[in-house]
């Protein structure tokens, strides 16, 4: 997998083991690992050398946009990357004809938007990640 390489599916196996996690889900570059435990027996894993992983020293919280109702989602004039204010407009749900936009309630970056225009979402589904300013 070339955004998920071994190493870090290595790293993210090893840590959950040693930390008793029964799930584990990485994503990277677009690509998602997903793995869980059996709780009665979970052997060893054995892992040469797990390299240091910088991209984890620093954790950020990031803010999760929710849709606000079941319908269809048109994504406003957005991108990942895109810098956002407190009230700015993600994009709309509409559903029977009535359209709700979906509001921002924190400024900052925009890291992930998790649902394509025209994609049918679910109440409180969320469209959308915002790393706070």
């Amino acid at each position: 997998m070339p955004g998920l390489g071994l190493d870090l599916i290595q790293h993210a196996l090893q840590t959950a083991q040693e930390n008793g996690y029964r799930y584990v889900s990485v994503k990277a570059h677009g690509e998602r690992f997903t793995a869980t435990f059996d709780s009665a027996a979970s052997p060893a894993i054995e892992t040469p050398e797990v390299p240091e992983m910088a991209a984890v020293t620093h954790a950020e919280t990031l803010y999760e946009v929710k849709a606000t109702s079941v319908g269809y989602f048109a994504l406003a004039d957005v991108k990942v990357g895109a810098e956002i204010e407190k009230g700015d407009t993600i994009g709309a749900v509409t559903a029977l004809g009535l359209r709700q936009d979906v509001i921002s309630s924190k400024g900052g970056t925009i890291a992930e938007l998790l649902v394509e225009d025209g994609e049918a979402v679910e109440f409180g589904q969320v469209v959308a990640r915002v790393e706070p300013a």
